[in-house]
């Protein structure tokens, strides 16, 4: 019907999901898990919420079996249709709306464009409803405000304070123009895709040869066109945002979702007084993992399925993939573990929490390790050592003390 809705989450591939490593080595980045769940189940969670909002489509450039298994579960679980398609070359933020418009914006009247990579409440059914009462509107944007240190690392805005109307936008800006930003969740009108759009000449195009322009980017092509048109909006969206820029920064989303479950959905974590060991603060523990009853856990802790954790053991702040062992005495602080690895007794495996200045130093905060020491899948850490600050490649044995390393 008319007033259908479509909705697209931007998946990446392996490609442009590669400073996820080394955890996207092992399981891709939009699969995973924050808050004991899928990355993009949470998208697709809220997606659940808007009256007639009939499809999801995935779109990005991973092999098709990587979403098979997550495609089933989810919907059925969640009851909606989801379909993956794949771009065979790379066609920029939007260019897949026009490449497959019958598909997916068919007879919708508005579609959400969603990134994948950023955690927060998803707030569609605001962001449509808001967009519904600007009649001009053709596209309406979630914007967030971010400390004005790092705003330049991501798309900033100009609104009107009074109607929304966005005045002047600019990706990754040269110099300061706002602290409000980019919150990689639109709504567009169907008519988008039916008016000429003002594309920026990108490099990509030496390679489109005589077919076609395909390369449609969000940033640089739709949003300054609807811009100068006067049809671009905002929606000013207040609770919890962060982008998963690198490994590390999955520990922040995890911690936000966890938070969030305890105030709006405290059935999502693991009860206290169902488990015989202690927990702090919000946390998930899988029900197949064994957790000796003189462990320590929270706050802000995932621990997946089929972990063990021995006697003694302190974990806060991080996330422990299936089949890890973590032997007895050990200490876990700000970090992740993949698949299958192990620490020894007695040891410590830490990162440091950051704050906005220590991350940033006025640099462009991607480029910044996070202070999240990281073990990709299969890493062993033997007993009595310390493992500070450092990220390790899949498969490797430590054996001695090391801090603030890539060990490779």
């Amino acid at each position: 019907g008319q007033m259908s809705v479509g909705a697209v989450i931007l998946v990446g591939g392996p490609r442009t999901t590669t400073h996820f490593r080394p955890l996207s080595l092992h399981v891709s980045q939009p699969l995973f898990p924050l808050g004991g769940k899928p990355m993009i189940y949470h998208h697709i969670k809220s997606c659940t919420k808007v009256a007639g909002l009939d499809e999801v489509f995935l779109v990005g450039d991973f092999e098709e079996d990587v979403f098979t298994k997550f495609i089933q579960e989810t919907s059925s679980e969640l009851n909606i249709k989801i379909s993956y398609l794949r771009e065979e070359n790379p066609l920029g933020t939007a260019g897949a709306l026009y490449r497959y418009k019958k598909l997916i914006v068919g007879d919708h009247k508005y579609v959400f464009l969603l990134h994948s990579d950023i955690c927060c409440t998803f707030p569609l059914v605001q962001l449509l409803e808001a967009h519904k009462n600007q009649p001009q509107a053709r596209m309406t944007m979630m914007g967030t405000t971010v400390d004005a240190t790092i705003s330049r690392a991501y798309g900033c805005y100009v609104a009107d304070p009074q109607t929304n109307q966005m005045l002047h936008y600019a990706e990754h800006p040269e110099s300061f123009i706002s602290n409000t930003i980019n919150g990689g969740a639109y709504v567009l009108s169907s008519s988008v895709f039916g008016t000429p759009i003002h594309r920026t000449p990108s490099k990509l195009d030496l390679f489109a040869g005589d077919k076609e322009q395909e390369y449609v980017s969000m940033e640089h092509d739709i949003i300054p066109t609807l811009v100068s048109q006067h049809s671009a909006f905002v929606y000013v969206y207040q609770d919890f945002w962060k982008p998963i820029k690198n490994a590390g920064g999955a520990v922040y989303a995890n911690t936000q979702y966890l938070i969030n479950y305890a105030e709006t959905n405290p059935d999502m974590l693991t009860k206290r007084d169902s488990v015989p060991y202690q927990i702090v603060g919000p946390v998930i523990v899988d029900p197949t993992a064994q957790v000796d009853p003189t462990a320590k856990i929270g706050p802000n802790v995932y621990i997946g399925p089929n972990t063990k954790v021995e006697a003694g053991v302190r974990i806060s702040n991080s996330i422990i993939l299936s089949g890890s062992v973590i032997h007895e005495r050990a200490c876990i602080l700000y970090a992740i573990l993949s698949e299958d690895s192990s620490v020894g007794k007695w040891t410590r495996v830490e990162g440091i929490e950051n704050s906005v200045a220590a991350l940033t130093g006025g640099i462009d905060s991607r480029y910044q390790k996070f202070g999240i020491c990281v073990f990709g899948a299969d890493v062993h850490a033997s007993q009595e050592i310390i493992i500070r600050n450092c990220i390790v490649m899949p498969h490797k044995q430590i054996k001695q003390s090391v801090s603030n390393e890539i060990i490779l």
